[in-house]
């Protein structure tokens, strides 16, 4: 009898020792907390919906206390969204991760909460704000922490509209991947570059009312590239128009997209341009060209009357499919893309006539020659001057070729490459317009100047 009570008692000191060491295991508030939501979302209760979820973002807030405030919000909203993840009540949640907002703090987080209830889906909006600031007087304070917006009963417009916005980042996707292959520049300036400094110098190839500008064309992507391009162009529809804007941007002009250049030669429509991964073409294009706008579709820009004054000069690339390559070709996402140069370009008042004479003796018949500029002209015919007018111009014993004016045309009757004083060794009277650029010819007379006829055919006489 007494080892019996003996063995008691010390059986109830041990339970009583391990029972002070226990702690009580009471109900998990988790587990009331799920089961609290689950009923919500089964009778559709949404203040209880809102209750619980407010209640839960309360407690990921807390422990969040390190890094950056913003991430400190973001975390919390993570961590909410995982658990209503895995949640009974709760077929799906979806965020919408292609929305735009605006990027200004705090921002705040959209999702879309599909219930499976016994009675059929039903959607619940819900959208939680990554912040909060508060101020008092002079005073302001800042808070991290994740804001419940709210939760709202929604019919699957809210859904749609996270559709919608996907498949629009989609098309913005695959159209920056196409634009994204070829890069079209004026002079320096990347795509669509547009400077605001209104007083930037000259360009170093504007001479009188011309302006010169080179267009790269350059293949960023790893495939080879063909696109269309004005080489030989002579008819059809402009694939690089020219504009001009005023210092506000407000357009002032934009040439037409027809295109028929007044030279002697056969049809020729846009060329197929063939770049290989990482190489590029350049072409000089020049506005207000009186010398040499007939014979170049990189010259034909902008020759009408164009009042003076400053403005912005603007490029638009618009392809159009031609020919058999038309429908391999490159071509921009939105049918077109602009560009244009980095300074404001002076269009200045008319000068008073600039017209001087020389007496020359004839070297050679008219022919086809390119520029400096790589751009086409239809020499008329090459002298070497005896006497002139005007020596600062072109002083005795140079060599000159001359031409019509771009907005001149032939006489009719005997083409002029068969005229009288086209022979070698006959002596002509030239009357030259001096306000015009003096082009520099490469082929086939290296380093000569190429001067226009004042009026046309009558500027040109035999002398002997």
């Amino acid at each position: 009898m007494k080892y019996c009570i003996s063995l008691l008692l010390l059986l109830f000191i041990a339970h009583s020792a391990y029972a002070a060491d226990t702690p009580s295991i009471k109900p998990s508030p988790k587990g009331r907390l799920e089961k609290k939501f689950h009923k919500a979302l089964e009778k559709g209760d949404e203040a209880t919906i809102k209750k619980v979820i407010r209640k839960k973002l309360k407690q990921y807030n807390k422990p969040l206390t390190a890094g950056l405030g913003f991430h400190r919000s973001e975390k919390a909203t993570a961590l909410l969204i995982n658990w209503l993840s895995v949640q009974p009540g709760l077929s799906k949640v979806v965020a919408d991760t292609c929305g735009t907002h605006i990027a200004i703090w705090p921002g705040w987080s959209d999702f879309v909460l599909i219930s499976d209830k016994s009675t059929g889906y039903a959607q619940y909006g819900l959208s939680i704000q990554h912040g909060r600031g508060r101020r008092f007087f002079c005073f302001s304070r800042i808070n991290y922490k994740s804001v419940l917006l709210r939760v709202q009963r929604e019919d699957g417009r809210m859904l749609q509209s996270f559709e919608r916005s996907c498949e629009v980042e989609k098309e913005n996707d695959r159209r920056t991947a196409i634009d994204s292959k070829v890069r079209i520049s004026a002079d320096a300036g990347p795509l669509n570059y547009q400077s605001l400094d209104v007083d930037a110098p000259g360009f170093a190839h504007s001479e009188k009312n011309v302006l010169r500008v080179k267009i790269r064309v350059e293949n960023t992507s790893v495939d080879t590239l063909f696109l269309l391009w004005p080489i030989r162009q002579n008819t059809g529809r402009r694939l690089i128009r020219a504009k001009l804007l005023e210092s506000t941007y407000r357009l002032r002009y934009t040439e037409t997209d027809s295109l028929n250049l007044l030279i002697n030669s056969s049809l020729q429509g846009p060329d197929t341009l063939r770049l290989a991964p990482g190489e590029s073409f350049e072409q000089y294009h020049s506005l207000n060209d009186l010398l040499l706008g007939e014979g170049a579709v990189q010259a034909s820009h902008l020759r009408e009357a164009i009042s003076p004054g400053k403005y912005r000069v603007q490029f638009v690339y618009q392809p159009f499919a031609a020919g058999a390559d038309g429908g391999k070709c490159w071509k921009p996402s939105l049918d077109s893309t602009e560009f244009g140069i980095n300074y404001m370009w002076q269009r200045p008042e008319p000068g008073t006539a600039d017209t001087f004479s020389v007496k020359a003796e004839v070297l050679q018949g008219g022919t086809m020659a390119k520029t400096q500029f790589g751009l086409s002209a239809e020499v008329i015919g090459l002298v070497r001057v005896t006497e002139s007018s005007r020596p600062d111009l072109c002083a005795v014993g140079d060599t000159l070729a001359w031409k019509l004016k771009s907005d001149a045309t032939a006489p009719a009757g005997m083409p002029i490459d068969r005229s009288p004083f086209q022979k070698p060794g006959n002596l002509i009277m030239l009357e030259l317009d001096g306000n015009l650029a003096k082009e520099v010819l490469e082929t086939p007379w290296r380093g000569v100047r190429l001067f226009a006829l004042n009026r046309g055919m009558r500027s040109v006489r035999r002398v002997q």
